[in-house]
Order: C-alpha cells, then structure tokens, then sequence
C-alpha cells in the first residue's frame, strides 16, 4: 500500500486489506474519501459492493461504468509484493524521467498486465487530504504547469507502448486510461 504523507488510512484499512489478500488475489481496490478542510465526502466510485473478479471481468466491470480516472491513482490500492516487484524490473526500472505526475498512472495500469484476480472493497480506507498548494493543484505556475503537461505526455507514450497481453479488454484499458491522461493534459 501507499500513504502520502499528508493523508491517512481508517484505522482498520490494514486490516481490511490484509483479509483480502487471504483470498488469491493480486490485486485490492478499495474506497477513499477526500477532506477539503472540515468537509469530507465519499468519492464517487464505479462500483458499490465487494466484489472478486479475474482481470477480463475487472477491466469490463471498470469500462461500462465510464472508465473512471481513479484506476490511475496508487492510494486506493494494496499490491501483492512479489508481482509489484516483477513489474518494477521488467517495466519501471529503467525510467530515467523525474515525474511529479502521472506516476501513479504509470504504476496502476502497467502493474495490471500481471494480474489475473481483483478484490474490490466497497469500504473507504484512505483519507485523501486535498492540499491546494500541491503540484496537482496548481494552476498559475506556469514553469509547474509545463513540467506537468511533459510528464503527461511521457506517461501516455509509456502506456501506449505497454506490452500487450491477449485479454481484448486490457488493450481497450489501456487505451481509456491513454485518453484520461490526455483528457487530464488538455485541462492544464
């Protein structure tokens, strides 16, 4: 798992995650909720009961529900060890770029390619502390703004050149979470 470190997780998230992972599973998806000061609200989610899914039914799942960018994000999720590891070797290692964005999106969606089980929770674990000073929020720092935009766009050329793997819908994946980083480029 992975906790910035100006959020936090519900006292229990471990715990949650960790009785997931006794099922065979490679991969946990749970809830998360954001704190603007003293308001806190459930993220939207596209899916609302736990779930155990192989990857095809997982990526069809995530697509007809709109194809949401939150995949993208590493906070609302828990990996399996030994297959994090495998995909750091054999896809990330190498990465010579300093990203201050779409890291995330890099890791989620290339870590994919080894899963074969998915476990959803439909519980929020994270806490995700919106900080209007950070990188992802600024938006008068044009020189920021720039570095984002380049990371951005390093990140859709990494993806898109992702080996393939033979599920139909793991091609359509990958080319949605292209498209929300393309959507995310044109918003800056």
């Amino acid at each position: 798992m992975f906790l910035d470190s100006d959020d936090t997780l519900e006292k229990n998230a471990c715990e949650e995650v960790a009785l997931s992972f006794q099922e065979e599973i490679d991969l946990c998806i749970f809830q998360f909720k954001r704190q603007e000061g003293e308001r806190q609200y459930q993220e939207n989610s596209w899916f609302n009961r736990d779930l155990s899914l192989n990857l095809d039914e997982f990526e069809k799942l995530w697509i007809d529900n709109g194809g949401s960018n939150l995949i993208n994000s590493l906070c609302n999720k828990a990996f399996r060890t030994e297959i994090f590891i495998q995909n750091f070797e054999e896809n990330l290692k190498n990465i010579q770029e300093r990203l201050l964005m779409a890291e995330d999106a890099i890791v989620s969606v290339s870590y994919l390619s080894y899963v074969k089980k998915v476990r959803l929770l439909n519980q929020s674990l994270y806490i995700y502390y919106v900080n209007e000073n950070s990188t992802t929020q600024e938006k008068t720092n044009l020189s920021k703004i720039a570095l984002c935009l380049q990371n951005l766009l390093f990140a859709i050329n990494f993806l898109k050149h992702l080996p393939q793997i033979p599920l139909k819908s793991h091609n359509v994946f990958i080319g949605i979470a292209v498209c929300n980083l393309k959507i995310h480029y044109l918003d800056l």
